[in-house]
Parts: structure tokens; C-alpha cells; sequence
């Protein structure tokens, strides 16, 4: 290194249970990004899921990683491929993209690969190799968990005799629904040495460059290409303070930095620098944990990784671990600390913090960990998530740190603690108003102005400087009114909902995350009632305290309502103002049965709260005096929550020309609304096209047998198809019946006008909505079930956001359901496009016939021929060879049976492929448990195969026939009925790469 790229040093050294703690704050003066050489091993899983993934990853994804952490092209990289066995090659990055042969094969077996890497790690270690970066990429369950933590613990010992500094960060690449084996991929997580351990979840279909800057996110911050070593005479510097073997030299970041000594060092240098030393004579408890603050992350990550991969070594380090921080607390005890009353008071609750924070001592946490007999019975998902969960915030719930980007994570407790001083700063701006009359939490008894009083205090103590985001929100006193509602993630926060809401009791989300800290039931209960109080719908007396918040703490407002509505932590934006919404939409239908003034005074609050803090919305600017023709008003797929602020500054503005298109806005957003919920129906479902076509023949009665034109007979002239249709109100009302809270949409402009722009008394004077204040709400004029069946038609037919309407020239694309004559005439012409369908099937079906057996020399006449292939097609004539394969009584029968099938007029019929009629009736008389198929597993085995036991096609040309998970059940199912898990387990293992490969893989 360059003389100029390092000034002086100091150590400061401290006596530990019989050793030394340092600390040593290196500031080189240069950055030098190339002078480590650093070795890159990929371990990528090429199993036969990853499908298409291989490919991209070797060939695009790849060097776009390495480019994005500046590596240069020439430079050589380890790339290690694993299925039922391992390939190796030795490559440069510019060769990666002509890769060839490169595609998926076999099952997940990582066992295979970790032995090739342990004979890589070996000959690196003997060329002295000192930096080593490792990415790991699977997407599936291995089968061989055994066996790959068993090769990973030989690799682990191996390099516990090595100084090698360690970057290891793993990808759960998500190519179906199943989920990645967090455990195997723990494996090599637990290699990692330097920073804390990380665990990416990404699916497959993500961008090329989405994917490798998500991956160089992973290593960007490791410090590889800045970092030094520091070295003395004799072995003194510990790897890990649990270890007793010393190391001559250890590796140092930019920064400060923390490591352990077995004595005091001499001849200290860093790159032939002396260091000065400076020995202390004891040290506090309070700043033991500061120094150990930088390293506690990286501890508890590496245990929790231990805890999942759970080998013998591993459970030997874990108790090394532990008996290590027990050891040191023992030396350096915390100081007593006086438990605070149970008053609920926000000024207890800082000293509650406090005291939380006094007695979450390391050991305590690790012990935690360690002691988790939970963890093995995680699947990967939880484990995932396990490793992902807080530990260091106290955060007794484990709510989950994370942001919704796989680029990386947020760091909470950083933002909040900012923000948190950020209002300190700036409440002059605030501090005359009078919260004299404000709505109090029954709870704390405090106001949201004494809330953020009370966070100012708490900035101004110790304490706060290593508080987490969890401690300053339980101070946040936001008060507003408790509701009830779903818990889930949300990433639109449009969709949250309220199930309940109370009125009269006023609560906030500081309260409701202080109880889960504190009381054993963890529940914040309604006064008077068992309800749970799950969020609170802030009301901001002086809308000034609202902006104020969002001008200086938008984040602590995310991050406080993110955990009433999905009981995490997270950043999604307008998380507040959905929150506010749900409860305008809630308490209009709660006004709409029950006008008692003390709702009707909630109401009010909360729309002036929303209408005051609320930003911009992208629908704002759409709402003009739109020329819409036949068509809709554009509102560029808008449902009811997106459109009760502008609703609000609608009425607002008294804008004449836009106000008389409001029953235009509500048919949109009504239609809207019931396509969102229909499609549910269908969405995802592999048959979706199939599904809405049978669901149409019910929806308009199509007797398609009777009114098809006949595909055998001439086509008449003119070709006119059948249009007619009724419409099946049962079934409509079949379909709709849980759409009901839906007609709220009429009700909303009128309270939103009232309380605008009238009195309390305006509203009670508001009748109850019924299906004709509806329907006049929204300007049509037929009958309220026709207007139904055509939003559901619409839902069906226009199923997609393309189809619906054009957000570049922001228009609509469907009819305006206003107009009677015209939507009468788009369900024809669908009636019409049905037939038409149908019709040209018919002929194909009819032209492939003639095609086929008019070159057969067998057969001279036509009709014979469309006779056989009728007669094939019939259900009697499928159900005798089907009825041949299910009664036969061995497994050589019916092998024999199915391969044979049965004889007519010289000609062979047997089940042969998917589509097949017959085929369909074999699987339903499989799923009949009632009936009694000796051979039935059998049968099932040879479905999902192809071929018989010696590897001998049977049916669909010897391949597996894939199929997707539900459907997989419904064999598993058949299967173990009639036979022992114990086989079904091996066959699927046998075969799982093509199940999921059939479930999403690229």
C-alpha cells in the first residue's frame, strides 16, 4: 500500500475476562478499490426446476453482477453448477455470455456442489488466498439435506485453520411457489465472517438488471476492495472471542472496528505503520455494549444460521457462544436498575424503554436463540423470515425490518431516531397550540401534541441514542379512533379495510405496540367489550400537528400505521392516508344505519383530518369535464378508496361542469370494482379462458347444442349467427351477493357534501340507500339487475386493464353501462363471436378428419371414416377402454390392458394422450374412492411417468405428464389411499424437478 493511503493510528485495549477487547478507528487517506485480490466462487443450482434460469443467470445475469461491483472482465471467476452431480470451470467474466450446454438438468442435490467448492477452498487456501467472496443461487428443496450439512461442516472445519476473510451472501431464486431450501443454503451462509449474513428472496421473472443489482446490493458494503490488516510479532488476535487459537494479523474496514486480543500486542503496525497503544484499567458495563453494538448483528446473525443448519459443530459453536457473552456479563455486570410503576403514562413509558433496555442484555438474547426449539420445525419460508426478524431492538413480537425492494434493506432505527430529532428541531413551529380540548387516548391519557412532547424529552436522554424505531413509536402518541381490521402485508395499502370501528374509543398505535411489549395476552381490547383494537384512524385536531408530522417524520407515520395494517415495520407510501380513507369509507357505512350525532361528529373529524394531510393523487388531474362519447369516464382503474379524496376536493371546488359528470365517475368506479372482485374467479387459474367461457354459457342461458350451426352440413347462405340470450339473475345474484358493500360508491359524494358543505343535520336527513336511490345515484335508467348482470358481463368479457381502457390517450374502451341499447347490443355481438367460435372449431375439427383419412389406403369412403372417428370420440366407446385398464387385477394386466386398449372394425383404441376423452374419464374414476380399482396406484404412477417399470413407453409418447400443484394433490390424494406415503415420497422426489418446473419455472 501507497505510504500517503494511511495516517496515524491509536488502539484503545481494554481487559476482558482474562483478555482484551480493542477498538481502533482506521481512516485510510485513499480509497484503494484494486489492491486485494480477490477470489469469486458462484455455486449456482441447475437442477431441473431452474428451467430457463440457468441460462440468463450464466449468460446475462452474471456479468451484469460483476460489472455493477466493478470487477474487471479479464479477471478470472470460480463458477460451480450443481444437480445430481457438479461441473467446474475455471472462466473469465467476458466469457460468460457464450457459455454453451449451459441449461437445467436433474434434481437439487447441493451436497454434490459444497464438495466441489471444499476441493476449490483447499487449493485456494494453499496458494494463501486471503479475500473470497461466495454467491449461492437455488430455487428449490434439496434431497440430500443430510448429506450437504454434512459436506458444508467439513468446509466450515477446514477454514477454521485459515485466515481467510469471508464474504458469503445467498439468493433464494423463486422459479415457482415452492420455496427455496433455506436450510442447505444456510450451509454456506455460515462460511460468512465479515458484516452480517445475507439472505435475498427474488423471483425469476424480474429484469436482468433488477436481478444483478438486487445480487451486487449483497456485497457492495462488504469492504473487500478497502481493507488492510493490522499485524504484531506473535499470535494475538482472536478470529471470534470464543476461539483459542490466536492469528498474527487481522483484517481491518474503514471505520471503526472491534476484535479481541489474548494479550496485549507487540510491535503493532498496520501495512508497517506503527500503532500507538493505549491500555485502559477496566471497563463500564454501558461501554462494553457500545463497543460490542457494531458486532452484535453479526453475532446473532451467524447464531440464528447455526440454529437452522443445527449439525454437530454447529451446536458446539452455538454453546461456545453463549458460555463466551455469560462469561463477560459475569465480569462486567449491568447496574442495578429500579423496575418502573405499571402506570400507562407516556412519561413510565420512557422509563419502561429504559428498563427493557437495561435488561435485554446480549446473553440474554442469544440465549433466546439458542434455546428455540422451534426453529426445525420452520419450512423455508419461516426460517427466511426468521433470519430476517430483529434482535437487536428488543422487539419482543419480531416484527419484521424490512422494506418492500429486494435491493436491500432500510435501517429503521437510523431513519427514526433522525426524524425524531428532526421534530425536536422544528415543534416551535407548533408549540402554541392549545390541545386543551384534543381527543385523549383512553389508554395513556395523552394527546398526540403531548406525544410528540414526550418523544422530544426522550431525544434529550442517553438513552435515545441507541433506541430503536419499535421504542420512539411506542411514544408517537398519534390518537385516533380504534378500529378492527385485517392483518396481512399489503403492498397496496389501498386494499387494507376496516372489519370495525369504534366511535367513542379513542386509542393509538403507541399504545397498541407498547401492550404487545408489555401484556402477557398481547391484545388492546375495545373498554367495556372483548374486541381487539388493531389500528387506530388518526384524527389530527389541528390540522396543523398533521402537516407538521408529515413535513418532518413521514417515515415514523409509515412505519406507525404500517404496524396497525401489517404488523411490521415498513415504508410503503400513503400507508397513512389509506388508513385515514378506510375509515371515511367505514364510518359512511356506519352513518348510513346509525345517524347518532356522536358518529355523525367522528365522521366529520376524520374527513376534515384526511381532506388536511392527504397529498396529491395521480387521479387528481383526470377529474375534468371529460368528452366520453359511448364510453366510460376514464379514471384510470380507480376503485373507491383512490377516489374518496378526490371526491372530497371535487366538492370542494363546486366545479359545475366536473360535478355533473359525477354519476359518470361512480358507474366507472362501480364497474371497476366489480371487475377487481369477479376476476378473483379466474385469475391465476391455468383454465382462466376455459373458466369464464363455461361461466358465460350459464351467465346468458347459451344452449349451444341447439342454436350451433351444423359443421356437417352445408353452411347456409347468408351466415347469420345466433345473438339471442337470457339473462340468469340467479346466477348473477349468485355472483354478486358478496359485493353488496360495493353500493357505498352512491352514497359517498352525498355525506361527503353534507359534511362539506351542510350541517350535522343535513346528514341525519340523508335517507337509507336502496336500490333506487342507487341506480338514480348513478343515472341509469333500467332495472338495477340488468345494471348488475352488465357489470358482471363486462367483468368477463374485458378481462384485462388493455382490454378495458387506454391509458395512453386516458379513454375508455367498454361501453358506458348508462347506455341501455348499447350494452345490450355488446352482449350480442359477444353471442355472436361465441357461435362464430364454435363454427369455425367444427370445421377445423371437420378438415383435420378429411385430411387424415383421405390419404389412409385402409379405408375408400369418407363417411366410414368420420364414422371411426365419431364412434372414438363417443363416452360408451371411451368408457370400455378405460373400463379394461382400471378392473385388470396385476400390474402386468394393466400394463398390457392400457398399451392394447380394445379393437373395433380392424382398428386399435386406447388412452394415448392428455387431451383425450378417455383420459379424462380415467382420472375421474381415480379420484372415486368409492370405487374399487385394485391397481389404482399403479395407474397413477404411470400418469404422471409415462412409462412402466422397465422404462418402457406406456402412454402420452413415454414422457411425464406435467401438471401443476393443486392438480398434484388430487393424485397424491388417489395415490395414498391405495397405498403407503413412504412410495408416494419417493416418487415424487424422483420426479419433483418437473413438478415445479411445470409451476412457474422459466
Amino acid at each position: 500500500m501507497n505510504d500517503e493511503t494511511v495516517i496515524s493510528h491509536k488502539l484503545s485495549l481494554y481487559p476482558l475476562a482474562g483478555e482484551y477487547i480493542a477498538t481502533l478507528d482506521y481512516q485510510p487517506t485513499i480509497k484503494n478499490k484494486t489492491c486485494q485480490k480477490i477470489e469469486t466462487i458462484v455455486i449456482l443450482d441447475r437442477s431441473g426446476s431452474m428451467g430457463q434460469s440457468v441460462t440468463r443467470i450464466g449468460t446475462k445475469i452474471l456479468p451484469l453482477f460483476f460489472q455493477k461491483l466493478n470487477y474487471d472482465f479479464n479477471e478470472k471467476i470460480h463458477l460451480i453448477t450443481f444437480d445430481h452431480m457438479a461441473d467446474y470451470t475455471y472462466l473469465e467474466i467476458h466469457e460468460l455470455p457464450n457459455l454453451s450446454g449451459f441449461t437445467a438438468r436433474g434434481g437439487t442435490n447441493m451436497s454434490t456442489g459444497i464438495k466441489t467448492f471444499h476441493e476449490i477452498v483447499k487449493k485456494l487456501a494453499a496458494e494463501r488466498t486471503k479475500f473470497l467472496r461466495i454467491l449461492t443461487i437455488s430455487d428449490g428443496e434439496v434431497v440430500d439435506g443430510p448429506q450437504t450439512i454434512e459436506e458444508a461442516e467439513k468446509v466450515t472445519e477446514f477454514l477454521n485453520d485459515y485466515e481467510i476473510t469471508i464474504s458469503s451472501k445467498t439468493v433464494r431464486w423463486f422459479t415457482s411457489s415452492s420455496q427455496p431450501d433455506t436450510t442447505a443454503l444456510c450451509c454456506l451462509m455460515q462460511l460468512n465472517n465479515i458484516l452480517d449474513s445475507k439472505l435475498l428472496d427474488i423471483t425469476y421473472n424480474v429484469s436482468f438488471e433488477e436481478a444483478a443489482s438486487a445480487w451486487a446490493s449483497l456485497f457492495v458494503n462488504d469492504g473487500m476492495f478497502n481493507v488492510t490488516h493490522i499485524s504484531c510479532e506473535a499470535p494475538t488476535f482472536l478470529k471470534y472471542p470464543w476461539d483459542s487459537d490466536a492469528l498474527d494479523s487481522l483484517l481491518l474496514v474503514p471505520g471503526k472496528n472491534t476484535f479481541w486480543l489474548k494479550n496485549v500486542p507487540e510491535n503493532l503496525k498496520i501495512e508497517n505503520h506503527p500503532v500507538d497503544i493505549e491500555i485502559h484499567d477496566s471497563i463500564s458495563y454501558h461501554y462494553l455494549q457500545n463497543l460490542l453494538a457494531d458486532k452484535v448483528d453479526l453475532i446473532i446473525s451467524r447464531l440464528k444460521i447455526l440454529k437452522i443448519v443445527e449439525s454437530s459443530k454447529a451446536s458446539e459453536t452455538i454453546n461456545k457462544i453463549q458460555a463466551y457473552f455469560k462469561k463477560i456479563e459475569n465480569e462486567v455486570p449491568e447496574p442495578e436498575l429500579e423496575m418502573p410503576s405499571d402506570d400507562k403514562t407516556l412519561k413510565n413509558r420512557i422509563k419502561l424503554i429504559k428498563f427493557r433496555s437495561g435488561k435485554q442484555s446480549i446473553s440474554t438474547i442469544l440465549s433466546e436463540i439458542a434455546n428455540d426449539n422451534m426453529v426445525h420445525k420452520l419450512n423455508s419460508a419461516q426460517k427466511a423470515a426468521y433470519l430476517r426478524q430483529t434482535m437487536v431492538t428488543k422487539d419482543s413480537k419480531s416484527l419484521a425490518r424490512r422494506s418492500a425492494k429486494c435491493t436491500g434493506e432500510l435501517d429503521f432505527d437510523e431513519i427514526a431516531r433522525k426524524e425524531a430529532l428532526n421534530i425536536a428541531e422544528n415543534f416551535h413551529e407548533i408549540a402554541d397550540i392549545d390541545d386543551s380540548g384534543h381527543e385523549i387516548s383512553f389508554y395513556s391519557q395523552a394527546t398526540t401534541l403531548e406525544g410528540i412532547r414526550t418523544l422530544i424529552e426522550f431525544t434529550k436522554d442517553e438513552a435515545f441514542k441507541n433506541a430503536s424505531v419499535l421504542e420512539i413509536l411506542e411514544l408517537l402518541n398519534i390518537v385516533g379512533v380504534a378500529c378492527n381490521g385485517p392483518v396481512r402485508n399489503y403492498p397496496d395499502p389501498s386494499t387494507w379495510f376496516i372489519k370495525n370501528i369504534y366511535p367513542s374509543c379513542f386509542v393509538s398505535l403507541a399504545d397498541i405496540l407498547s401492550v404487545l411489549n408489555q401484556c402477557e395476552d398481547n391484545k388492546l381490547l375495545v373498554p367495556a367489550y372483548d374486541d381487539e383494537i388493531t389500528n387506530s384512524i388518526p384524527i389530527f385536531d389541528d390540522p396543523r400537528i398533521g402537516k407538521f408530522l408529515k413535513r418532518y417524520a413521514r417515515s415514523l407515520l409509515d412505519f406507525t400505521f404500517s404496524i396497525g395494517m401489517r404488523q411490521m415495520i415498513a415504508e410503503v407510501p400513503k400507508t397513512v392516508d389509506y388508513t385515514m380513507i378506510a375509515g371515511v369509507r367505514c364510518m359512511i357505512d356506519l352513518i348510513s344505519k346509525d345517524k347518532a350525532s356522536k358518529n355523525l361528529d367522528i365522521f366529520k373529524n376524520i374527513v376534515a383530518s384526511v381532506e388536511n394531510f392527504a397529498g396529491k393523487f395521480d387521479v387528481d388531474e383526470l377529474l375534468v369535464a371529460q368528452q366520453c362519447g359511448l364510453n366510460g369516464y376514464f379514471l384510470d382503474n380507480s376503485g373507491i378508496s383512490e377516489m374518496i379524496v378526490p371526491f372530497i376536493r371535487v366538492i370542494r371546488q363546486n366545479n359545475p361542469e366536473v360535478g355533473d359528470q359525477l354519476p359518470a365517475m361512480l358507474r366507472s368506479i362501480f364497474d371497476y370494482e366489480i371487475w377487481l372482485n369477479i376476476r378473483r374467479s379466474y385469475k391465476g387459474i391455468d383454465s382462466g379462458k376455459k373458466l369464464i367461457e363455461d361461466m358465460m354459457i350459464i351467465l346468458l342461458e347459451i344452449d349451444v347444442e341447439k342454436h350451433k350451426i351444423n359443421a356437417d352440413e352445408p353452411a347456409p347462405s347468408p351466415l347469420v349467427y345466433y345473438d339471442s340470450f337470457e339473462i340468469n339473475s340467479t346466477y348473477v345474484k349468485e355472483l354478486t351477493e358478496n359485493f353488496k358493500h360495493l353500493n357505498i360508491v352512491a352514497s359517498i359524494p352525498v355525506y361527503l357534501n353534507a359534511v362539506i358543505n351542510g350541517t350535522l343535520d343535513d346528514m341525519k336527513t340523508i335517507p337509507a340507500l336502496d336500490t333506487n336511490s342507487f341506480l338514480n345515484a348513478l343515472d341509469i335508467n333500467y332495472s338495477y339487475d340488468e345494471y348488475m348482470f352488465f357489470n358482471v358481463f363486462q367483468a368477463l368479457v374485458y378481462t384485462t386493464k388493455l382490454e378495458r381502457c387506454d391509458t395512453e390517450n386516458k379513454t375508455m374502451k367498454i361501453i358506458d353501462l348508462k347506455n341501455y341499447e348499447e350494452a345490450v347490443e355488446d352482449v350480442k355481438s359477444y353471442v355472436r363471436r361465441f357461435f362464430k367460435k364454435q363454427h369455425n372449431i367444427d370445421l377445423a375439427r371437420i378438415r383435420k378428419i378429411n385430411a387424415i383419412y383421405l390419404v389412409d389406403p385402409k379405408y375408400s369412403d369418407v363417411n366410414e371414416q368420420r364414422y371411426l372417428m365419431r364412434i372414438q370420440k363417443d363416452p360408451d366407446f371411451a368408457k370400455m377402454a378405460v373400463k379394461k385398464i382400471i378392473e385388470a387385477t396385476n400390474y402386468d394386466g394393466m400394463i398390457e390392458a392400457w398399451r392394447n386398449g380394445i379393437e373395433l372394425n380392424e382398428r386399435g383404441f386406447r388412452v394415448v394422450g392428455t387431451g383425450s376423452f378417455g383420459f379424462r374419464m380415467l382420472k375421474m374414476a381415480l379420484g372415486t374412492f368409492t370405487l374399487d380399482i385394485p391397481m389404482r396406484s399403479e395407474i397413477i404412477r404411470t400418469i404422471l411417468l409415462g412409462v412402466d417399470r422397465q422404462n418402457k413407453e406406456v402412454w402420452n409418447k413415454g414422457k411425464p405428464y406435467l401438471i401443476g400443484r393443486k392438480v398434484l394433490q388430487y393424485y397424491k390424494t388417489a395415490f395414498t389411499n391405495n397405498s403407503s406415503n413412504e412410495e408416494w415420497t419417493k416418487l415424487y422426489k424422483e420426479w419433483d424437478h418437473l413438478f415445479k418446473l411445470h409451476n412457474g419455472g422459466s
